[in-house]
């Protein structure tokens, strides 16, 4: 007389249907998917497990280790992520970021890109997921910049999500930025696998990323970690054309032209790509003396672009500024 299969036994019997399922899921599985995986199991493939949906949970988590359970807390509310132990080569925590997007179309932007497109040596344990908002109307009458405006702006905080997210993952804590960025019908947005995740991901390209770093430098490790990122992208044989024609298509209102044209001037790009930029920042001739970002300490103002950046790193570069370092608010026009 045979014995009665367990559930157990099932599982490990049918280890390639879970496998296969798992991957068709995209590797990191929430409570819906456990729901799905548990539904096909029983009425495409015909395999009889009798558990519930929680007994089917224990069953991957504590009876077989073939999943880990990853506590995530989102907006004071603890959500659940199942990992599988039986992948080669692991799940990247930043797969598990993903996850937290209410959209298939969110991507890594920021430092998070600039980490992926090999843009910085940090190994950054704050992860930034983007998921653009749908279109809005221009605000005409905000789109009209004075110096009055841009220097208040830029003299306040920069204003920062709340929407974050951490969990615990291999004895390593992450937060996760979630951030809903302006549209920009996902210019630049790329799949691609890197090294040491499971599948394939949505990312900034390089060239996008550096104008992501450029407009938000507080996602992106400040702005000495932004001119390193140029840096690096000049190494890669970036197009510089493809910024430009990515600047033009995301319609930003701040010429950020202008610190880009800084950026690249002070990476050592050649004198044929800093025409390029230097055309663009000539024909968008805004009047305005941009920042390299909001509340920096000492700035003062590069003559060649026309951008405040902080006394630190004119010094640092030694690169040309006026000589008036600007202690209070800059003088408006």
């Amino acid at each position: 007389m045979s014995m009665r299969k367990t559930a157990v036994d099932i599982l490990n019997e049918n280890q390639d249907i879970l496998k296969l399922l798992t991957t068709k899921y995209g590797n990191v599985l929430n409570r819906s998917t456990l729901i799905d995986m548990l539904s096909s199991f029983r009425n495409d493939y015909g395999i009889s497990i009798n558990v519930s949906l929680n007994g089917f949970i224990r069953l991957l988590t504590e009876r077989t280790n073939l999943f880990e359970r990853v506590s995530v807390l989102l907006k004071g509310k603890l959500i659940r992520r199942y990992i599988p132990t039986f992948i080669d080569g692991g799940i990247s925590p930043y797969e598990i970021a993903l996850s937290l997007a209410n959209t298939k179309k969110a991507y890594f932007s920021h430092l998070s890109a600039m980490y992926i497109n090999n843009l910085t040596n940090l190994e950054p344990t704050t992860i930034y997921v983007n998921s653009e908002q749908s279109p809005k109307p221009v605000n005409k009458e905000n789109s009209v910049l004075t110096q009055r405006k841009v220097d208040a702006a830029f003299l306040r905080p920069v204003r920062t999500t709340t929407n974050i997210a951490s969990f615990q993952y291999q004895k390593n804590n992450y937060n996760v930025v979630l951030l809903n960025g302006k549209s920009t019908k996902y210019t630049g947005v790329v799949s691609l696998r890197p090294m040491g995740f499971s599948k394939e991901v949505r990312v900034a390209d390089t060239e996008r990323t550096l104008i992501e770093a450029t407009v938000r430098p507080s996602y992106s490790g400040g702005v000495s970690e932004v001119l390193s990122a140029y840096l690096r992208a000049k190494a890669q044989h970036i197009s510089v054309n493809k910024i430009l024609g990515y600047l033009n298509q995301m319609n930003y209102i701040y010429p950020y032209i202008q610190p880009i044209y800084f950026y690249t001037r002070n990476s050592g790009y050649n004198l044929k790509q800093l025409s390029r930029v230097k055309e663009r920042m000539e024909e968008r001739n805004s009047g305005i003396n941009m920042y390299l970002d909001h509340q920096m300490i000492g700035p003062v103002l590069e003559k060649n672009s026309n951008v405040y950046i902080p006394s630190s790193m004119s010094r640092r570069l030694g690169i040309n500024t006026i000589d008036r370092i600007l202690t209070g608010r800059p003088e408006t026009s």
